[in-house]
């Protein structure tokens, strides 16, 4: 145990240890890219192309009026979007089939979501704590997070959407910025 602390001192005091985080940054953002490809969940895929479908039957007044869909608002922005950037993302790489053009789509508002996440817990626990270094571990906990990253990049759910939201209105709350909590939370709502 006291190696272990000697060590972590080394790699604090010789300035090593940002390079050391920016490396596990990169290395988490291009293990999102390399997942964003994999498809996920069959019968969650065909539900939101149904409400795809949907949306761009009914739009976006009268969507629930018309479809049984149990996810917020917000989301069904982001569907909406995602059905706008398939013929980029089916340009960037004519390889992949259209079932992965679609979950791209589908995953990248969440892989943005996810670095931005991480952005805002650094700030929060910077601005908590006063220390660089341990808001940028946070955001490194948070990215290699096994959970999140399963149920995201491999499993194709969008719980990370509302991840944004959580941490932007705990450190609008706690910068006593009262207009972005009450934006962040009607994102939740």
């Amino acid at each position: 145990m006291k190696s272990l602390k000697v060590f972590l001192l080394r790699i604090k005091s010789s300035k090593i240890h940002w390079i050391i985080l920016f490396a596990l940054l990169a290395l988490a953002f291009f293990l999102r890219i390399i997942f964003l490809p994999k498809l996920g969940f069959h019968g969650d895929f065909q539900i939101f192309n149904l409400w795809a479908d949907d949306l761009s039957k009914y739009g976006l007044t009268k969507f629930y009026e018309n479809v049984s869909c149990n996810y917020l608002p917000f989301y069904v922005y982001l569907l909406k979007f995602s059905t706008l950037i398939q013929p980029l993302i089916h340009g960037l790489n004519s390889a992949w089939t259209n079932d992965q053009v679609v979950w791209i789509s589908y995953k990248f508002p969440c892989l943005i979501f996810d670095l931005l996440t991480a952005y805002f817990l650094f700030l929060f626990i910077f601005k908590s704590t006063k220390n660089k270094l341990l808001g940028a571990w946070g955001a490194i906990f948070y990215l290699f997070n096994p959970a999140p990253f399963h149920n995201t990049y491999i499993y194709g759910q969008n719980n990370v959407l509302l991840y944004l939201p959580t941490i932007l209105l705990l450190y609008t709350l706690s910068q006593k910025r009262y207009y972005g909590a009450g934006f962040s939370l009607a994102l939740l709502l």
